[in-house]
């Protein structure tokens, strides 16, 4: 079993190993020069970290094998190659052919990750199905559900431009008042605050099934997504790009990430979280 003693450490590595070869197999369909210029170390130590931070979601939610590939591989794709082309949107950068040949190998690594996970870290317990989750996501979908979700979308952008006038000021305060009110007076603010507000949904979408079933703390929680998202979203892209990007840069966009990802993941599980004494087995199940 690779679940426990070194098997835990093996595990986020075979999943480190597959999610290189499948960005590398994948870019080799699509691009062989571009192919032969990436380093499999970077690609494959990025792996490594989504991993180890997919390996508790993994094992801590008594999933079936296939339900488990499906909300995996749904949360990834969402979190991580979704969320890039809107915060892309947002920014102005051109969704060209060059942009579509780095992004599709990407999604294509993050869907092995979730088809080789339940392989390699299986929970204890199979007993969580399709039919069961929907019903759990029927009951909480209701016209608060809404609202909350509403709510964290608005919330989004409001942690992103504070965080990032925060991180542009650097202590600074009258630098940091400068940055705020400088992206506040952009020209397309609506549209901006749109696409932000459209990514924040997009990830506490990613993140409700999970919370729909995931029973724990509040602050267990936020630890457990918070590092998942965090590393999806910012760190692994960063991380798998180390030797093409600025480190000073790298290193402001990978502390602003850091701050957002994981107060919007608080944020998210306050509205979606369950409480530790609801019971799993409830009788919304079986509507």
């Amino acid at each position: 079993m690779l679940s426990s003693g070194l098997g835990k450490y093996l595990a986020p590595t075979a999943l480190g190993a597959g999610y290189a070869m499948a960005k590398l197999l994948a870019l080799q369909a699509v691009d062989t020069e571009l192919a032969v210029v990436q380093d499999f170390t970077f690609q494959f130590l990025a792996g490594v970290l989504i991993g180890f931070a997919v390996r508790p979601v993994a094992r801590m939610i008594y999933w079936t094998p296939l339900l488990a590939i499906g909300v995996l591989a749904w949360l990834l794709l969402l979190v991580g190659p979704l969320g890039a082309v809107l915060e892309r949107l947002m920014w102005r950068l051109p969704l060209d052919e060059a942009y579509w040949i780095r992004m599709l190998p990407d999604a294509a690594a993050l869907f092995g990750v979730a088809v080789l996970t339940p392989l390699l870290i299986p929970s204890d317990v199979r007993q969580i199905h399709f039919r069961l989750l929907r019903g759990r996501m029927r009951y909480d979908c209701d016209r608060v559900g809404v609202l909350k979700l509403i709510g964290c979308g608005l919330g989004y952008p409001v942690l992103f431009v504070a965080i990032h006038a925060l991180i542009t000021g650097d202590g600074n305060w009258t630098v940091t008042l400068t940055a705020g009110q400088e992206f506040l007076q952009h020209p397309e603010l609506e549209t901006m605050v749109a696409l932000l507000a459209l990514r924040g949904i997009v990830i506490a979408v990613a993140l409700w099934p999970v919370l729909s079933v995931f029973l724990r703390g509040s602050v267990e929680l936020t630890v457990m997504l918070g590092s998942l998202v965090f590393v999806v979203a910012e760190f692994a892209p960063a991380f798998a790009n180390f030797d093409q990007l600025d480190p000073f840069l790298l290193m402001d966009q990978v502390l602003e990430g850091l701050l957002r990802m994981f107060l919007f993941t608080l944020l998210v599980v306050l509205c979606f979280g369950r409480r530790l004494e609801t019971p799993l087995q409830s009788g919304v199940f079986s509507r």
